[in-house]
């Protein structure tokens, strides 16, 4: 057998690519030849050392593509981190436009709000205040009123109560409540009110609380009729009621005018003063030292607790 033939045979037989009759007749041949063996041997150990090298080759090739691979990835991100900051910028600046315009938006809406409701703010009871002024508008311009009034004296100045303490009004109109059942009762302390159909609607429209419709049935008396003393006592209470505590006062003085031992007139006379606050004072200490000399007088008791109160 050749050389050539046998260096083919050794290689299938270690590659294992030999049929198996045959191969079984060449690991025969084997065991009865040992130059044969010696030369398998040989072959073996030459396709060990190719497959080595050939799995460093391989394992270089490896390498090589690997640090390939990694250059190829710190490149792109490298790029990718360089257009990092230009789509970071333009984000940024999207954001800082849009605060811009949201504050611009909010802060119009803000300055248009105020402008409709400047009215409201300025009287919350704006409705109750209109129709107050319109009642006493009437009642001042009417004929018969303008017959019976006295020049209005400047001392008695029409207060308001925004200008008084809130405690000292509430006082006043918490005591003013609870003469209200003996005035609409007892009036000046003579006959029982209801002699005359008009006084009988007022003292009814007081009771109910409606202070301006007193002012229009009254109107058309004057200080020449016999129930007037009735008609001043209603009217302050009216005037009261409606927070105008200068007219009020004024119709308590006249009430105390034509009879001084009034003593309801005069305790009312006293809330007024107290209610209208500034201007009053004066007056408003006298006429508590007036009650309190007075051991008869009816409200004396009254007096003194609301004094201690203030």
């Amino acid at each position: 057998m050749a050389e050539f033939e046998l260096q083919e045979k050794i290689e299938a037989f270690l590659l294992e690519k030999m049929p198996p009759a045959e191969r079984a007749d060449f690991e025969a041949r084997l065991l009865v030849d040992a130059d044969l063996a010696e030369k398998v041997d040989d072959f073996r150990l030459v396709f060990r050392a190719t497959d080595r090298l050939a799995q460093l080759n391989l394992q270089q090739d490896f390498k090589k593509w690997k640090s390939e691979i990694d250059q190829n990835e710190a490149f792109e991100n490298s790029k990718t981190a360089e257009k990092r900051p230009i789509w970071a910028g333009f984000l940024i600046f999207l954001t800082v436009v849009g605060l811009v315009f949201l504050v611009w938006f909010f802060g119009k809406k803000t300055e248009i709000a105020p402008e409709i409701s400047k009215p409201n703010l300025e009287n919350p009871t704006n409705q109750k205040t209109d129709e107050s002024k319109t009642e006493k508008i009437e009642t001042e311009n009417s004929p018969q009123n303008h017959v019976e009034k006295t020049p209005v004296r400047k001392n008695l100045p029409q207060a308001k109560a925004e200008k008084t303490d809130g405690k000292l009004i509430a006082l006043a109109r918490k005591e003013q409540s609870l003469l209200l059942s003996e005035i609409v009762t007892r009036g000046s302390g003579g006959n029982l009110m209801g002699e005359k159909t008009a006084i009988s609607a007022a003292r009814e429209a007081l009771k109910n609380g409606r202070a301006g419709e007193v002012l229009k049935i009254l109107e058309k008396f004057s200080e020449g009729d016999a129930d007037f003393l009735e008609v001043l006592l209603l009217r302050g209470a009216a005037f009261f009621e409606l927070e105008n505590y200068g007219m009020a006062a004024e119709n308590f003085e006249k009430c105390l005018v034509l009879k001084p031992e009034n003593d309801l007139a005069e305790y009312q006379l006293l809330l007024c003063y107290l209610a209208g606050g500034a201007g009053f004072e004066q007056k408003l200490a006298a006429l508590f030292e007036k009650i309190k000399s007075d051991p008869e007088h009816v409200y004396r008791a009254n007096a003194e607790i609301l004094r201690e109160k203030i």
